[in-house]
């Protein structure tokens, strides 16, 4: 593939105009930075060793950097060239990143997370939900995200929570008043007034302009990983967020 034929791949797929480029020392190793040590899929599968500038063993040839995240990593294998598209930014999921399109990754076995409910943590695959808790009581299909990544609302009515899906992976939890759950390491639910929170967190409520989307009002939570409990719809639901 030469080197037009690269740039033009990266307007047509990413909608910009930014110039595709050989692996440079100073850029290349920022990429390649980021990408270090052994990464698992989310069901604790290794599907990518990376070190120094080799992924699983095969030399890099080429970094093609695109907008928003997107990299391809150019490899040569035994049988030839062969792309591996990363979206580096770590989407607010806790340093997970996108495999080729459409398979999370992150460098830990298990996904790193500050707060939880039930058990359930953001970054936990569906299959460990189902293993834990089974098939939700309703299951709904919503607008894919804006990394073209289906994603989905699964209800259960018996235990009192729901969660978003993005992927196979669990993007958000959502807990509702007069069902008995709760937050697993602060204790608190939806029936603790706003001030228990500000003061078990550390943190005072921020309230984000959307200018004609209106107000959203939430509260950071520092631990592991950043997250934020939202309480636009207090005190019927809060969600946990990542940050």
């Amino acid at each position: 593939m030469n080197w037009k034929r690269i740039k033009l791949l990266a307007v047509c797929f990413w909608c910009i105009s930014t110039a595709a480029f050989a692996w440079s020392a100073q850029r290349g190793d920022n990429f390649l930075k980021g990408m270090q040590g052994t990464w698992y899929d989310l069901n604790r599968n290794v599907v990518l060793q990376v070190d120094g500038a080799s992924f699983n063993q095969c030399p890099v040839e080429d970094i093609i950097a695109g907008a928003q995240g997107h990299v391809i990593f150019r490899i040569r294998e035994d049988t030839g060239l062969r792309d591996i598209h990363i979206l580096q930014g770590d989407a607010g999921y806790h340093k997970h990143k996108i495999l080729n399109y459409h398979t999370w990754i992150r460098n830990t076995v298990e996904p790193v997370y500050t707060e939880s409910v039930g058990g359930i943590c953001i970054g936990m695959s569906t299959n460990d939900l189902v293993a834990r808790y089974g098939e939700p009581n309703l299951k709904e299909r919503i607008k894919d995200s804006a990394r073209g990544m289906k994603r989905e609302f699964w209800l259960y009515t018996s235990v009192g929570f729901s969660v978003n899906t993005e992927g196979d992976m669990v993007e958000s939890i959502t807990i509702y008043k007069g069902k008995n759950r709760y937050f697993d390491q602060s204790g608190l639910n939806c029936e603790n007034p706003i001030a228990d929170f500000e003061m078990k967190y550390g943190h005072e409520m921020d309230t984000l302009n959307y200018g004609r989307y209106g107000e959203s009002y939430q509260i950071r939570i520092d631990g592991p990983a950043s997250e934020v409990l939202n309480f636009d719809d207090y005190p019927k639901s809060i969600t946990l967020r990542g940050w």
